[in-house]
Formats: C-alpha cells, structure tokens, sequence
C-alpha cells in the first residue's frame, strides 16, 4: 500500500472520472468515493487534488489521526475536526472569519489574518514559478 506516481506506476486513466467529479463540485454538490482496499480512492483524490487546484483551494484531511473518542460525540467530533482544519491554515486559503470561529472551538490562537496572507502569498509566487 503506497501513493502511485503515474510516472513510475501503471494506473488506470481517471480522467474522465475527474471531469465527472468536478461537475458535482462545480455544482456544489457532494460525492462520495467507496471502495474496498486497493481500489484507488486515495490515487483518485490526490489525482482530483491535483486536477482543481488551479481553481480551487483544496483541503485534504486524514480522519485517521484522530482517536476513535472524536467520534463518540458530536462536541468532540467538532473539535477534532476544526483542529485538522486549523492545522492546515498555512496550505489552504482558509477566510479569517472561519479561521477565527474555529479557534474558539478548540482554544487555539492562530494569527488568521497573517496566516491567509502568508498563504496567499506563498500560493501566487507559486503559481508564477509553475506558469513559466
């Protein structure tokens, strides 16, 4: 069990599988990605993460890191979850209002503003190197 890298690895074309996702996602709408083992789901979503991230900010989190009591109620849950979505602020372009919402969910302080801009930031200059 390891990431595929399509230059090293024979994988399947999923293109067309994007393309169909990102009409649900365009749509706003959800979707759900359920296989057994070994079928590709996480090959398919580094793959869409990388297909939508010239128009999207794309935010990937692993329910894996958290114990199984974050599941136990939705209080918990909630705070887990705002912890993995804060831990991302300086790869994703979270807004400062729900930065700072999820700060009072789990009494972490953050500098929001800065870390937006610092993303932002980061996220241009990259898009400038990759344009060239």
């Amino acid at each position: 069990t390891a990431v595929c890298i399509p230059t090293r690895h024979y994988m399947v074309d999923v293109a067309k599988k994007l393309e169909e996702i990102k009409v649900l996602i365009d749509k706003g709408e959800y979707f759900t990605i359920n296989r057994a083992r070994q079928y590709g789901k996480t090959t398919t979503l580094n793959a869409l993460a990388d297909y939508l991230k010239d128009e999207y900010d794309v935010l990937s989190l692993d329910f894996q890191n958290i114990g199984n009591g974050s599941f136990s109620s939705e209080e918990l849950f909630v705070q887990a979850f705002s912890t993995l979505v804060l831990r991302k602020h300086r790869y994703v372009d979270i807004p400062v209002e729900i930065c700072e919402r999820l700060q009072e969910i789990v009494g972490l302080q953050i500098d929001c503003a800065g870390a937006v801009n610092e993303f932002r930031n980061q996220r241009e200059a990259w898009r400038k190197n990759t344009r060239k």
